[in-house]
This record gives structure tokens, sequence and C-alpha cells, in this order.
């Protein structure tokens, strides 16, 4: 074949960009592109990958981009449900970027099994395998999901972009004709209710931490992964403590206003008057304190159960979406 060549007029000293869109932006005309050097999307010099395939995997590749269909394989021909010989475990891997993910002192191999760790990026389909435990991810409060069918996403960065909304959903479909139980999992059995939960683990840790808030204090557990606040069921929580905090602070003043007469009262001679200050101070203390206080008792006892319980109507935390 017959090299190109590559017209590049004298470039601007002070830059170091030499890509093509530099190259334009500076007025050279560039009228041939040579062999492998990689630009105007021409092939590149790079070392290959040569990837190991199983005898009932088709490959599709170009360059260090592949289409891997077979079953189930997150490492060696040995590995997944596609190594001990399990049926109904098909599986497609789109993978680019194979050992990129090597550290600097690794010798880049060149010839690669998969690495869920090592690959740069890749987008894993299965009907039968362990996604958890393939993509290292942390049991988290769901614990290590098993014998499923699964999609693994994984990259330095990933997007999910919707326009006009995304929804993250768990759960069965609302749809009909799938029997008594509904919409069932890929291995023909039942989902469990209520739906399951979501979990977002930012540095995937589902740990603890212990922690001492004071130096009187005892130590105390934190754990990294929580439930999320249930926004609306938090405000009424809040709108009801302030109701309550404000009749306690009423009854206090209450308590305030009557001692202040009985004191004024009782300040004044003769004596005699001191009995007749102390049934009216008394009586007002009965009606406008205690009973205030002691429904403000009970009303806190009936907040706490439902709002800050399980059981609770109102529970502020979520019981299927926690995060770190």
């Amino acid at each position: 074949m017959k090299k190109q060549k590559l017209n590049q007029p004298p470039r601007d000293p002070n830059t170091t960009d030499i890509s093509v869109e530099n190259l334009l932006k500076q007025g050279n005309n560039i009228t041939m592109v040579p062999e492998n050097s990689g630009l105007m999307g021409t092939d590149s010099s790079e070392e290959p990958i040569t990837f190991v395939p199983a005898v009932g995997q088709r490959v599709i590749r170009n360059r260090n981009a592949f289409i891997v269909l077979g079953k189930d394989r997150p490492s060696t021909r040995a590995s997944g449900f596609g190594g001990i010989g399990a049926k109904e475990c098909d599986a497609i891997d789109i993978v680019v970027g194979r050992g990129l993910n090597l550290p600097p002192e690794a010798k880049k191999p060149e010839i690669m099994n998969n690495s869920f760790f090592a690959d740069s990026s890749r987008i894993y389909i299965s009907s039968l395998t362990n996604i958890d435990k393939n993509f290292g991810i942390a049991d988290g409060l769901t614990g290590q999901v098993k014998g499923r069918s699964g999609i693994g996403i994984k990259s330095d960065t990933v997007r999910i972009i919707g326009r006009e909304g995304i929804k993250i959903v768990t759960g069965k479909a609302q749809a009909k004709g799938f029997g008594k139980f509904g919409e069932r999992n890929s291995r023909r059995g039942k989902i469990s209710s209520p739906a399951a939960k979501i979990e977002l683990l930012a540095g995937n840790n589902d740990g603890f931490q212990v922690v001492r808030g004071g130096i009187f204090t005892k130590k105390e557990r934190i754990n990294n992964v929580q439930p999320v606040v249930r926004g609306e069921n938090l405000e009424h929580a809040l709108v009801e403590l302030g109701e309550m905090l404000e009749k306690a602070l009423s009854a206090i003043e209450n308590l305030a206003f009557i001692q202040t007469s009985f004191n004024a009262i009782i300040s004044v001679n003769p004596l005699p008057w001191y009995p007749a200050a102390g049934v009216v101070a008394t009586a007002q203390s009965l009606t406008s304190v205690i009973a205030n206080l002691h429904m403000q008792r009970v009303n806190a006892a009936f907040w706490s159960l439902n709002y800050c319980t399980p059981v609770g109507y109102k529970y502020v935390c979520s019981q299927n979406v926690s995060a770190t």
C-alpha cells in the first residue's frame, strides 16, 4: 500500500498541541494522513491485546474494543457459571481497553482473560451470574446477590441522562397475565415483597465508624450506610415537634406568671392573706401547668412512636432506600 504523507507547514512554536483540530485552527492544510498515526481515526501503533476466548464464545473485535457473546465468565474460562457448565447463563460482554487499569509497575500482558478490575470500561449482561462478587461490590444492607440475572456497568465515569426524567425502580412490574404472584425473577421464582432495597454506596464502603462525641461521653457506632430520610414525613415531624415545644413553653410561662402573682401576694402583710393566695396558685398550677405538661408528655410519646420507629405510620426513614 502506498504510504500517505502529512502536509504540515510550520506550526506555532508556543504550543505543544499538535492535534488535527489545532493544526486546522492555525491555517494548516492537511492533505495526507500517515498510516498507523492514529490521526483522523486511523489505526495506531499500540501493541494489540490477545483475548483468550472459550470454545463456545464468539468474539467481535476491533483493536482493543471487544464484544464477546458466550456464557457467564468474569475471569478465566473456568470462572463463573459458564466455567462450571451451568445452563441458561448466556452473557454479552462489551469491553474496551483491556488491561489499561493495571498499575504502572505491572507489565502490560500480551494475552489476557477477562478482568472486571483491570479492564478500562465494560457493560456486562448475563442471564445467570454473581454480579456483586464479579464487580467487587460491598454487601451493603442487601448482601451479595447470587445466581441471578445481572447487568454491570463500569468505567472511570458513568453518566445516566434522561432529558425528561430518570426512574430507578425495584420490585415487580405493574403487568397483568403473570399469574397469582405476578412477574417472576430470572430463576422463575417469586419476587420478594416489599420491594428490594436501593442502595447508594459512595466509596463502596458499607462499614461503620466508632466516634466519641465528647470527653465524658461513651463511644458511639455510626453506620456508613443509613436509610434516606423521607422529606414530607420529616417536615410533618418537625412541625408537630415545634407545636409541642410551643405548648410546653406556654405552660412554663404560665407557671412563671402564677408564681409571680403568688410571690406578690405573700410579700404583703398581714399574714392571714397567705392561705388564700396559696389556694389560687395551686388551682392555676393544676389547670394551666401540670395538666398541659402531662398532655405534652403523652404527645411526645406518640410523636416518637409515629416518626422515630419503623412501626410508625410516618417513619421518617425510608425502609427501601439507603445511602452512605
